[in-house]
């Protein structure tokens, strides 16, 4: 794990590089992206919340339950179901990881990938949504590619480049190695994915759609409890200098 502040920290020095004193540019780093507000409007009532996070849970257990019995797998959800998730149990679940500056992630799902955001409360900085456009596929099964194509401080463009620095250099003071090479299409983050306990599930594709994801894989049926886990995280983006 790369530390629970390099993105505080990076996100933190990015904006205030950005706003530059620009009045319009601090305004507009302070207003939230369109998919944020409509996430936020989704699951608005409490009621719908609480409906939403059990069907949620309830898919997540028929999935699990598949890959105990099923040679094959597969599961959709929804970004209203997945939302609403987020605001109910993620903050009880990642407590202990999530930076405290860190809260109310939404996402929305796209057909060619989804849009992440989340609420950043620097103190006496800046305190606004920061948002990121990424892309994910599965290469081959259990290697997952993850994309990164933009970051976003409200509405204002935040360097790719310049957080992977962070990353990296904080990946460095901890004793871990990330390697960097250049790429046609910009920043990509392969995942090796490997399964733990019994079933030996395999993640064989992520499938994107307006307001759906759908995973699907294969298993050698057991009984038993099982988990991924990634075992192997290296990253190729443009040169960093």
């Amino acid at each position: 794990m790369l530390g629970r502040r390099w993105l505080v920290r990076g996100v933190g020095a990015l904006l205030l590089i950005a706003s530059g004193g620009a009045g319009f540019l601090w305004w507009g780093s302070r207003q939230p992206p369109a998919f944020y507000r409509a996430a936020e409007r989704t699951i608005a009532s409490p009621v719908v919340r609480r409906q939403a996070t059990r069907h949620f849970e309830q898919q997540t257990q028929r999935l699990v339950d598949e890959i105990r019995q099923a040679e094959e797998w597969a599961e959709e959800f929804s970004e209203a179901e997945i939302n609403a998730w987020l605001a109910e149990e993620f903050p009880r679940e990642f407590e202990d990881i999530v930076p405290p500056e860190v809260s109310d992630p939404r996402l929305h799902i796209e057909p060619d990938g989804l849009r992440l955001g989340f609420k950043l409360d620097l103190p006496d900085q800046w305190s606004g949504i920061v948002s990121l456009r990424v892309r994910a596929s599965v290469a081959e099964p259990n290697h997952l590619e993850i994309r990164i194509d933009s970051i976003q401080a409200g509405l204002i463009p935040v360097p790719v480049t310049d957080i992977l620095k962070e990353v990296v250099a904080e990946a460095s003071r901890r004793g871990l190695q990330i390697d960097w090479q250049d790429d046609e299409e910009g920043g990509v983050a392969h995942v090796t994915l490997i399964s733990k306990g019994e079933g030996d599930p395999r993640l064989d594709a992520i499938e994107f759609s307006e307001g759906h994801l759908r995973v699907k894989g294969s298993s050698r049926p057991r009984t038993g409890s099982f988990r991924f886990e990634p075992v192997r995280i290296t990253s190729r983006s443009t040169t960093l200098r």
